[in-house]
């Protein structure tokens, strides 16, 4: 990972956490809605199989949406996965960092600070900020590239 990529999964991180909780709650949905459809068509396959014998058909349309759901239930819990392993990834790399360079991405990519409420919270100027910036993303590139 070099530093443009450092930086702009930096600037990603903080939506990973909602959308870990986004691909959870579409994940129920699907479910509910998928077990309320095969209610629904056990009903028909009953009603199908007393009036027209069409019970094959209406199995084979079972099977389709269940087949249907159960992917995109499997590809949600996958991206999902996938998603947690960074951000778990991200923060082993915060754990390690020094201090000043971990509070300083905290601050400015997950409390989304502008630079200057940045500098002042570290009590640099902004000048100082943006070099020691520099560093720190280096720095995380670094110890992102060696996890790998």
């Amino acid at each position: 990972m070099n530093t443009e990529e450092a930086i702009c999964f930096l600037k990603q991180l903080k939506t990973v956490s909602a959308r870990i909780e986004a691909k959870g709650f579409e994940i129920n949905r699907i479910v509910k809605s998928r077990d309320f459809l095969e209610t629904l068509k056990m009903d028909e396959i009953a009603k199908a199989n007393r009036e027209n014998g069409e019970l094959e058909a209406a199995l084979s349309t079972l099977r389709v949406v269940s087949d249907r759901y159960g992917g995109i239930i499997r590809s949600l819990t996958e991206s999902m996965e996938r998603a947690a392993s960074e951000r778990e990834r991200a923060e082993r790399i915060f754990a390690v960092l020094p201090p000043v360079y971990e509070k300083l991405l905290r601050l400015r990519y997950l409390s989304q600070k502008s630079w200057v409420a940045v500098s002042m919270e570290l009590n640099y100027s902004e000048r100082q900020t943006y070099y020691l910036h520099k560093s720190a993303v280096a720095k995380f590139a670094e110890l992102w590239s060696m996890e790998e």
